[in-house]
C-alpha cells in the first residue's frame, strides 16, 4: 500500500500534476457522458418500439421502460469498461501525466515514440480486449457475489493503467498484458481497482491517483 499513498501523494502535493490532470477528466468524463445519453436515447428508443411492437397496449410506457433498462445496463457495462475508454480519449493527456508524475518520483523518465501504424493498431487491439473482458463480466461478473466481475474490471484497469509507464520501455500489446499481471502489486490494485471502476463518480476522480499509483509501481519494478 505504500505505493498508493506515493501515487495519490504526488498528485496532492504537485499544483502543477493536479492541473494536467483536469483536461484529460474532462474530455475523459465528457465523452462517456454524451455516448451514454445518445444510446440511452437512440438505443432505448429502438428496443421501445420493438417492445410496443408485441405489448402495444403498453404504450408509451414500453419505450420508457426500455429507455431505463438501456441506462442502467450501460451504467453497468461502462463501469467496467471506464478505465479503458477514459485513458483512451484523452490519450495523450494522460500518456503526459504519467510521464510527469514518473519524472517528479524517480527524477527522470524513459520516452519512446511509437509510429502512427502501430498506435492505430495498439488502440484496435486493446479495444477487441477490453470488449472481450466486458462480455464476460457480462456473462459471469455476477458470479460469487459479484467479486468475478471486481476481479476482471480490477484485471482491466490495472492493464490499462499500467501501459503508459510500460510503453514507454518498449512493452507493448498483448506483451504489457502478462508483463503487468506478473507484478505482485496485482495482489491489491485489482480488487481495488475493481471497486473503484465499478462506482460512477468516483471512478472519475480517483482515475489520476490510481494512474499515477500504477506508474509508480511499474517505475520502481522496471528501472530505467
Amino acid at each position: 500500500m505504500t505505493f498508493l499513498r506515493e501515487g495519490f501523494g504526488v498528485i496532492a502535493k504537485n499544483r502543477d500534476l493536479r492541473g494536467l490532470a483536469i483536461a484529460p477528466l474532462l474530455i475523459s468524463g465528457l465523452v462517456l457522458i454524451v455516448v451514454w445519453v445518445v444510446a440511452v436515447a437512440w438505443g432505448g428508443g429502438a428496443l421501445g418500439a420493438w417492445a410496443a411492437s408485441f405489448i402495444p397496449w403498453a404504450g408509451g410506457a414500453s419505450t420508457l421502460i426500455a429507455r431505463l433498462i438501456v441506462g442502467i445496463g450501460l451504467l453497468f457495462l461502462a463501469s467496467s469498461l471506464f478505465i479503458h475508454f477514459a485513458l483512451m480519449a484523452g490519450g495523450h493527456y494522460w500518456d503526459e501525466l504519467s510521464f510527469r508524475v514518473e519524472q517528479r518520483v524517480m527524477g527522470n523518465a524513459p520516452r519512446e515514440g511509437m509510429s502512427l501504424a502501430r498506435l492505430v493498431l495498439e488502440i484496435a487491439m486493446r479495444l477487441v480486449f477490453a470488449l472481450f473482458i466486458a462480455l464476460v463480466g457480462l456473462l459471469f461478473g455476477w458470479w460469487l457475489a459479484g467479486v468475478v466481475g471486481v476481479i476482471l474490471a480490477g484485471s482491466l484497469a490495472f492493464i490499462d493503467l499500467t501501459a503508459p509507464a510500460f510503453a514507454r520501455r518498449g512493452v507493448r500489446f498483448p506483451r504489457q498484458v502478462f508483463a503487468a499481471l506478473a507484478l505482485k502489486e496485482k495482489v491489491w490494485f485489482v480488487p481495488l481497482a475493481g471497486l473503484i471502476a465499478l462506482v460512477p463518480l468516483l471512478n472519475i476522480f480517483l482515475l489520476p491517483g490510481l494512474l499515477s499509483t500504477a506508474t509508480i509501481i511499474v517505475a520502481r519494478r522496471h528501472p530505467q
